[in-house]
């Protein structure tokens, strides 16, 4: 029969389609907009990193050491964590701290026997599904942290030299002769001031 056509089961990603699309489901509600007659937007008030939510950071900071990772837990942007963290002494101080945790958990999770399961630290969040980091990037990652707490120069090597003004003209006058050489081998000057 014509219209008897198998209908693919509702709810499923692929039965949906531009007709099957409810946007108060979304969160989103039909808003008058300068550019356009009407558009539509999110509901609801501006995300705030407000304590809340800085708390949640932090702990995760603590956790796993990982800053992208925490933020991601937190529901923002690394973009926002920076940007607070330059506005706010106190979020700065916090966070500093939260990585000095994430640093000593590394370590202990470097030196767990995994035999005997993984060392339990007190006021740990729900347990963390992440792959094992790599064993040599946590150490050298720990050890520039350890060197940077120090107060070591986060820079290796000879610093740059500064030119005197005697080896900059003796390089430059050198730079022109052969310069001068080459035009004249071209036939391209005569060799005196034109």
């Amino acid at each position: 029969m014509v219209g008897d056509e198998a209908q693919p089961p509702v709810g499923t990603e692929e039965g949906k389609g531009p007709d099957d699309f409810d946007p108060e489901a979304e969160g989103l509600s039909a808003r008058p907009s300068s550019h356009r007659a009407m558009q539509l937007g999110r509901d609801g008030k501006k995300k705030k990193f407000n304590r809340a939510a800085r708390k949640v950071y932090l702990e995760w900071l603590a956790a796993t050491g990982n800053c992208a990772y925490a933020a991601a837990r937190a529901g923002f942007t690394t973009k926002t964590v920076w940007n607070h963290r330059m506005a706010d002494a106190q979020f700065a101080e916090d966070h500093n701290h939260a990585v000095d945790q994430g640093i000593a958990r590394a370590k202990a999770r470097l030196i767990e026997d995994k035999a005997k399961g993984p060392i339990e630290i007190g006021g740990d969040l729900d347990a963390v599904e992440l792959e094992p980091p790599d064993p040599a990037l946590v150490l050298k990652l720990v050890g520039d942290h350890e060197r940077k707490a120090a107060g070591w120069p986060s820079r290796r090597g000879r610093p740059p030299r500064v030119a005197t003004n005697e080896e900059v003209e003796k390089a430059l006058a050198k730079r022109l002769a052969v310069f001068a050489r080459r035009e004249r081998s071209r036939g391209g000057g005569d060799g005196g001031a034109g």
